[in-house]
């Protein structure tokens, strides 16, 4: 069936059925088994038409009255800037209706279509300001991007009143995208890739338009886009108890009046956290039964003030609010140049995708990787996607270590122990490649020995294949990373030769990481309450361990390899 839109405002539809069909309708209405014609043809064939016919003009029906639905609602006219046509976007009228927002306030505001300079015509957009003024979303701000050439796929720009970057963010939660755009101080643009929004390779200063509703923060610029990621998505206030559960980072010493935190009267840990969400702070620390206090993270209040015991009178339980932290934020896309290139090496479960997102984090620029997922990149690591021989990123991910490779330069090799090394990447395996997924215990009995065996002589000789290489490397045991990471980061930092992964405000950026610590691509921690590991695995297992800490005490390397042989895999089997 193929339908023709005639007009804009007297909308009509013609439908364009094959010829065929009719000549069979007609056929089976008059004459269905007399008729010469008909003879030849078979009663499935003919009821099957029948069918076809009926579902035709059925759509049509639906198609129609909606049509005209859209056309006679005068006051829900919307425009549609999703077309382009040499760079200028066309209007359509269409209807964009937001479920999940039970009442708009509509108004008529007119928007310039195009970040071009040629003359461009206005037209009448409708602004929606959302009603629920306590929902709060949690997104980074990826920064200022000259825009693409709009085209079909970047959806609806819309004019939002009063607009605020939270709710730009909660529109496009809405809509189930998961990065914002964000231009002329009130408009807003959404898209499930970062890639249908900006080129994320021509990062801007340009982005100087307050929004409208909140002037202290950036809502683009009159020709470029600031980009939002939505992160975990949006939460309406009241806050539940679970979610702030959820969002512990654990007991700390009460923040000291030097420490930049205010102090607030909350009764319970989650409206302390609410409060500090108001004030756009990400730490919260309760102190029962009624002290809060909301700042974030500094010299004078970090991980060195954590506590083990929750129990004594000085603590204080700290939660990380929604509200972005900037100063590890604004992370870029390198430019293009001559880089000595750090491969982050690892065997595959070693923590490599979470090593790679602290140094992010800490430098302010994106990494590479020698596997194109996308799923990464769509997740918010947008230099997954770049060819390696742009020249744009520095340290980039790889599990082989080729001693031979002509572009190995110098390596930050992460060996983690591998029995938990071997768990964690057999989860990702066995879930198609889902770096947060995790596998059953059939999936375990069937295959894990398998996969054991094909992955124990590597992970053994990756010592021995980089000391072949004869580059400069800095080993970093996971064991570590996890026990003090900005220690460990601090120092692959230092290591780096290129001066860009040095940046002047390195400490404040360790700051700000010591409370994002986890990212997104860091499995939730949860044991097995079973042991995959046969006594006769065991003893591979510990006979690999022990070859390459040999490996490593001869070439003198330290710090020395853990006791992997001792500590085993770590899992709960109390309960089994």
């Amino acid at each position: 069936m193929k339908m023709t839109f005639i007009g804009r405002r007297n909308v009509g539809i013609k439908l364009h059925l094959p010829e065929e069909l009719y000549k069979l309708e007609r056929c089976f209405k008059k004459q269905p088994f007399y008729n010469q014609g008909c003879r030849k043809m078979n009663v499935f064939r003919l009821r099957q038409t029948r069918f076809l016919f009926l579902l035709c003009l059925l759509g049509y029906g639906v198609v129609y009255a909606t049509v005209k639905n859209i056309h006679w609602k005068k006051s829900h006219e919307l425009t549609n800037v999703g077309r382009a046509a040499k760079g200028v976007v066309m209007m359509d009228e269409v209807i964009l209706q937001n479920p999940t927002i039970p009442s708009q306030k509509i108004l008529q505001t007119p928007v310039e279509t195009s970040f071009t300079t040629s003359k461009q015509s206005s037209t009448s957009v409708e602004a929606v300001e959302p009603e629920n003024k306590g929902t709060f979303c949690e997104f980074i701000d990826l920064g200022c991007f000259q825009p693409l050439m709009f085209s079909s796929k970047s959806g609806i720009g819309l004019i939002i009143t009063n607009m605020t970057q939270n709710k730009c963010a909660m529109h496009c939660h809405n809509t189930k995208n998961s990065y914002a755009g964000l231009t002329k101080g009130d408009t807003c643009f959404c898209h499930f890739d970062v890639g249908g929004l900006v080129n994320i390779r021509l990062a801007s200063d340009e982005c100087k338009v307050p929004c409208q509703g909140k002037s202290d923060e950036n809502c683009g610029g009159a020709k470029h886009i600031r980009a939002l990621r939505i992160k975990s998505g949006c939460i309406p206030a009241p806050f539940k108890d679970s979610l702030v559960d959820s969002r512990s980072i654990g007991c700390f010493s009460t923040p000291s009046s030097d420490s930049g935190f205010s102090k607030h009267r909350a009764m319970t840990a989650t409206r302390c956290m609410e409060q500090c969400e108001f004030m756009r702070l990400p730490v919260a620390a309760f102190k029962s039964p009624d002290q809060c206090f909301c700042g974030k993270m500094t010299d004078r209040f970090n991980l060195t003030h954590k506590l083990s015991n929750c129990e004594i009178v000085d603590a204080v339980q700290a939660y990380r609010t929604l509200v972005e932290d900037k100063r590890c934020g604004n992370i870029k896309i390198m430019p293009r140049g001559s880089y000595v290139r750090t491969w982050l090496g690892s065997c595959p479960g070693s923590g490599n995708t979470w090593t790679r997102y602290l140094l992010e984090k800490a430098t302010g620029y994106y990494g590479g990787s020698a596997y194109g997922e996308r799923i990464m990149h769509l997740s918010g690591f947008l230099g997954e996607m770049l060819a390696i021989s742009e020249g744009r990123t520095d340290f980039v991910k790889n599990h082989l270590m080729d001693p031979k490779r002509p572009d190995l330069q110098q390596v930050v090799l992460v060996i983690r122990n591998p029995f938990n090394a071997f768990i964690s990447d057999f989860h990702r395996v066995s879930t198609k490649g889902n770096h947060t997924g995790r596998a059953n215990r059939k999936t375990f009995d069937l295959n894990f020995l398998k996969y054991v065996q094909s992955t124990i002589n590597y992970w053994m000789r990756m010592p021995e294949n980089l000391l072949e290489s004869k580059k400069p490397f800095l080993i970093i045991f996971y064991e570590h990373l996890v026990e003090d990471p900005i220690t460990n980061v601090r120092k692959m930092v230092e290591f780096f030769p290129n001066k860009l992964l040095h940046p002047a405000d390195l400490e404040s950026r360790l700051a700000c990481l010591s409370q994002e610590l986890k990212g997104s691509y860091k499995r939730k921690s949860a044991k097995l309450t079973f042991n995959p590991y046969t006594s006769e695995m065991t003893k591979a297992m510990n006979e690999a361990i022990a070859y390459a800490r040999r490996t490593l005490i001869e070439a003198g390397v330290k710090p020395v390899m853990p006791d992997y042989e001792t500590a085993g895999p770590d899992v709960d089997v109390t309960n089994s």
